[in-house]
């Protein structure tokens, strides 16, 4: 098999690829990222159910550019994903926010002070 590196020629999805497409794979990839590590964490909490909105927002735009391209069982999924997410953002928004937690007095650092 010959690689497209040396015939320089890519399949037609990889061309069918609009910059719209791989900005919505990016934002979807941070928005994963932002509902995972504040949650985790617990520090800043309330941007999980933020998260959890620009994930709706990205199954909205997956689930219709699907359904435009008649790919109606990627639609279901996309679907199904804005259900969980639109779940997840009630309730860490309303029924179960996370609490900030306090930073533990043990990882505090204090510094004494320069003499000089």
């Amino acid at each position: 098999m010959i690689s497209t590196a040396t015939t320089g020629k890519c399949s037609g999805w990889i061309r069918r690829q609009s910059t719209a497409d791989h900005s919505l794979r990016t934002y979807d990839e941070h928005v994963g990222i932002g509902l995972t590590v504040p949650g985790a964490t617990r520090i800043q909490p309330g941007l999980v159910p933020a998260a959890a909105v620009g994930i709706m927002i990205v199954a909205v735009s997956a689930t219709i550019w699907h359904l435009m391209r008649g790919e109606y069982s990627s639609a279901a999924t996309t679907t199904l994903l804005l259900a969980i997410s639109s779940f997840v953002a009630f309730m860490r928004w309303r029924r179960l926010p996370a609490i900030e937690s306090p930073l533990p007095r043990s990882l505090l650092v204090r510094c004494p002070p320069l003499d000089e």
